[in-house]
């Protein structure tokens, strides 16, 4: 899992929302690691999984799985 979340990194830091592929690398990423239970309640890991969703503009997501700004993970 540890592979998916440096590519969930790189996918952050290299996010271009003018670009489908970029969206969709980013999409996938959060989805396939936010399916694990046990790794996303890692803080760093909450952390990267609020910031990609934020960049895509996906609150819903957030908001579904607990995550607020407020919070320090």
């Amino acid at each position: 899992m540890l592979d998916y979340v440096n590519l969930l990194l790189d996918a952050i830091n290299k996010y271009n929302e003018d670009d489908v592929d970029s969206k969709n690398r980013l999409r996938d990423l959060v989805c396939i690691i936010s399916e694990n239970d046990s790794v996303k309640s890692d803080p760093l890991i909450k952390e990267l999984l609020y910031t990609a969703s934020h960049k895509m503009r996906i609150f819903g997501y957030n908001v579904q799985n607990g995550f607020y700004k407020q919070e320090k993970y």
